[in-house]
């Protein structure tokens, strides 16, 4: 909620100088409402990347001048009204963390109608005593149909079961009818939703965007191999980005090569979507012959490792240390797999990888976790110059150094380090620290 809603709320009615709300102009009334009743204001994104909305209607109680003008922007939402008989569907949609506004029998905004009611049916799932009823909106349709477009695409034969009815329902036409841009944004969100067993259309659809739809409908879906060469292609355009100092190009091209292959990026964290469709034998190209979920895994390990040079570059340090992180994490899930896949990086590629998540730590003067990483770099090129001068340079900088002599490093670190320090280079045999030079 913004601070001018807050400073509303915490003023003293007592105050001679404080106004009453109503005495506030109808755009900063207007303001208000939005901050307290629309989708984009109430949408909250947590850590995981899951959502909830909170709608405050307690202001629609106020009095009935309140209730009219707060009623009206509420009214500017677009909800949409889901039903099916799949239960299934629902596990489905909670196992990939979509949030629905409502749920339940009777789910219902409760002061506003829908725009757009879809059924959804599964022919292998359907029981005719159980309905589930959904409410989701505008912004998270898109969502709720690629989750869908997830599901065709990691289990065989799913689409193929479905059958989807929507009824664009113009509730109230006679003062405010459903616009075309509207209706597009509505319609054109199934259109990915190929092969269904049958798909219904029903309402007052303008036959433009109707034709539109239809010929979207036919678009065929790019194959495994089409995405996973796309993807590559993507990470050369940002590699070249780089090398050109355009770092916000460069960003965008690596994020593109995630979303074509189906992994979702948030703020927080990285999900990865259907293996199982990368799981097969590449036929052509570069690297025909080998997995795809191999080789998209080794293309994440190194968008994942030029983000974080990237955005060392940008001076976002602590962006390139929560990429370096996910990163961390993603290789102690993998080494829990029954068929782990860190054989699949090169010594010099993870070697890279830690010496850039050191850069980045170096520049948000997080030293420890800096050697650390430069330390796991060393362990990959022992005797690298590039890598032991970075440690030399951490080790000043962050006074690791002191007139003890060259072997005053913390206890905490591995002991061996400024043993592969001298190795590869970084020192002489003696202090460098500014004191004792």
């Amino acid at each position: 909620m913004s601070s001018f809603v807050t400073n509303i709320a915490m003023a003293s009615p007592h105050d001679p100088q404080a106004f009453r709300f109503l005495d506030f102009p109808g755009e900063l009334r207007n303001q208000v409402y939005r901050e307290l009743l629309t989708t984009k204001a109430v949408k909250k994104v947590w850590p995981c990347g899951h959502h909830t909305y909170k709608f405050h209607m307690a202001v629609l109680r106020t009095n009935h001048q309140i209730f009219e003008e707060a009623m009206a922007i509420f009214e500017t939402n677009v909800f949409i009204h889901i039903e099916t008989m799949s239960s299934g569907l629902v596990d489905m949609m909670r196992y990939a963390c979509f949030h629905f506004i409502q749920i339940g029998e009777k789910a219902d905004i409760g002061v506003s109608d829908s725009y757009l009611s879809v059924d959804i049916f599964c022919l292998q799932e359907r029981c005719e005593d159980t309905s589930f009823h959904f409410i989701t909106c505008l912004e998270d349709l898109p969502e709720m149909c690629q989750i869908l477009v997830y599901e065709g695409l990691g289990i065989p034969g799913f689409n193929e079961q479905l059958t989807l009815e929507v009824q664009l329902c113009n509730w109230n036409d006679a003062f405010d009818p459903v616009s075309e841009s509207l209706q597009r944004s509505l319609l054109m969100p199934f259109a990915r939703l190929k092969d269904l067993n049958e798909l219904q259309l029903h309402g007052p659809w303008n036959k433009t965007i109707l034709k539109d739809f239809r010929k979207a409908l036919k678009t065929r879906e790019p194959t495994m191999e089409e995405k996973l060469y796309g993807a590559i292609s993507l990470k050369d355009d940002g590699n070249d980005a780089l090398k050109a100092c355009n770092y916000e190009l460069a960003i965008q091209k690596y994020l593109e090569a995630f979303e074509i292959t189906h992994t979702t990026v948030t703020d927080y964290s990285l999900i990865v979507r259907v293996e199982s469709h990368f799981d097969q034998i590449l036929s052509n190209g570069k690297h025909g012959g080998e997995n795809g979920a191999y080789v998209r895994y080794l293309l994440y390990f190194r968008l994942t490792s030029n983000i974080i040079l990237t955005y060392t570059k940008l001076g976002e340090y602590q962006k390139a240390i929560h990429w370096g992180n996910s990163q961390v994490e993603e290789m102690k899930r993998d080494s829990l797999r029954e068929d782990p896949r860190d054989h699949l990086v090169q010594p010099k590629d993870e070697a890279k990888f830690w010496y850039r998540l050191a850069l980045a730590c170096k520049g948000a003067f997080k030293y420890n976790q800096a050697l650390r990483a430069l330390h796991t770099a060393m362990q990959q090129l022992p005797g690298d110059r590039l890598i032991g001068r970075a440690v030399r340079n951490v080790m000043i900088e962050g006074n690791f150094y002191c007139t003890c002599g060259p072997k005053a490093v913390l206890d905490e670190m591995c002991p061996f380090l400024f043993k592969m320090l001298v190795e590869c280079g970084g020192v002489e045999g003696s202090c460098q620290c500014s004191r004792c030079r």
